[in-house]
């Protein structure tokens, strides 16, 4: 039985949005009473065989989830694609043989000396080093759908990968530094692209804190730096010692 445009007009409008964190939530659902049946199949009367179920609602909850994270995934690469090439002023930025999670990595090294009134009498040399470590969320955090209703959650960063990731980016980074006398430091940074970012992921990257040196403090030290961006809304979050990386990401709104 075709339902008349009207009906539907009436349906569309009758569903309701729910905002979560960020997210704005739409719940689809067959309003009749055998919706589950004819979407999942059921038994004949009698036992006389099965009829087979449609799957409607499954088939456009798997076609809406494939156009979204298309989406999400081309507003993620194009603003890896512009921060990268702002580090590349100044940074030496790899994006191949790049080991995951990560794709791409770019290192920063600073050389300076002091001196006593004249060239010749040299009194330190002075290095300073950043190594950056890019992350991008693509992946549907959640969709789930039970008894006729189908719902989507947009691709959001779960407090748990922020942790994650966090951790690999420092063990990684404190892989690669060799103390020296004259090494004043080597910062460790971590840039977490994602269409959403759950209110719970904000709290985690915010408290995320690493620090050490090298000999107490004589062969400098290393501390930890995060920011994540959202870029369906242009939101940069950062812990206390990367709030000045919120400027690479203002260009990017």
């Amino acid at each position: 039985k075709t339902v008349s445009t009207e009906k539907r007009k009436e349906y569309i409008d009758s569903l309701k949005v729910n905002k979560q964190g960020n997210n704005y939530v739409i719940v689809v659902e067959n309003p009749v009473k055998y919706g589950i049946y004819v979407e999942y199949g059921h038994r004949k009367p009698k036992n006389k065989g099965w009829v087979d179920g449609k799957y409607m609602l499954t088939k456009s909850e798997k076609e809406i989830s494939d156009i979204y994270q298309k989406i999400a995934e081309k507003q993620v690469n194009k603003a890896l694609e512009r921060l990268l090439k702002s580090f590349e002023d100044y940074y030496t930025v790899s994006r191949e043989t790049i080991d995951a999670p990560f794709v791409a990595e770019a290192l920063f090294k600073s050389h300076n000396e002091q001196y006593m009134l004249v060239k010749a009498a040299k009194i330190a040399d002075i290095d300073s080093n950043e190594i950056v470590f890019f992350y991008i969320n693509n992946e549907i955090l959640s969709q789930a759908q039970n008894d006729g209703h189908a719902e989507f959650i947009s691709a959001s960063l779960p407090p748990e990968k922020v942790t994650e990731l966090s951790k690999i980016a420092w063990e990684r980074g404190l892989e690669r530094i060799t103390p020296y006398y004259g090494h004043r430091n080597t910062d460790i940074t971590l840039i977490i692209l994602s269409d959403k970012i759950l209110e719970e992921s904000i709290k985690i990257i915010k408290k995320q804190k690493f620090y050490k040196s090298y000999k107490f403090g004589l062969y400098g030290w290393s501390s930890f730096r995060a920011l994540a961006y959202e870029s369906s809304t242009g939101r940069a979050v950062t812990n206390r010692r990367g709030s000045d990386l919120k400027k690479l990401v203002a260009s990017l709104k």
